[in-house]
């Protein structure tokens, strides 16, 4: 049990064209209160890479991993990477939306005097290139 929430995982198993059909990979379910939400994913192969789907704060990621990691050794499963990929804070995207959050303008590089500026490693010119 995780902060009142308790976490757990199952082989995703589904139907495809009429038959029931499992795939290598084990969904991570959370449950509080009586509701069961999807997590994320863990594949079923060594170090596997913990991918969850909701996001979750820097410091609640770890637990979240760990727990997984005890419940696939409990079922004699493999191990996962110490990697937890999760997506962007919801605020952060929207601050970028609204145009409050801005990418760093790039750089431009001051190259010494003497020091050929682009790409002249080739010999060629265009009257070469004309038939």
């Amino acid at each position: 049990m995780l902060h009142g929430v308790e976490i757990s995982i199952a082989q995703y198993a589904g139907w495809c064209k009429g038959v029931a059909k499992t795939e290598p990979l084990d969904v991570i379910y959370a449950t509080s209160n009586g509701q069961r939400r999807t997590l994320g994913y863990v594949g079923r192969f060594d170090n596997a890479t913990t991918l969850l789907i909701r996001h979750l704060k820097p410091e609640l990621r770890e637990p979240v991993r760990l727990e997984v990691e005890r419940l696939r050794m409990e079922q004699g499963g493999c191990s996962i990477t110490k990697k937890v990929a999760c997506p962007p804070d919801p605020a952060l995207i929207k601050a970028y939306v609204k145009g409050d959050l801005h990418k760093s303008p790039k750089t431009t590089i001051v190259m010494p005097d003497g020091t050929p500026a682009g790409d002249d490693d080739d010999d060629t010119t265009e009257d070469d290139f004309d038939e």
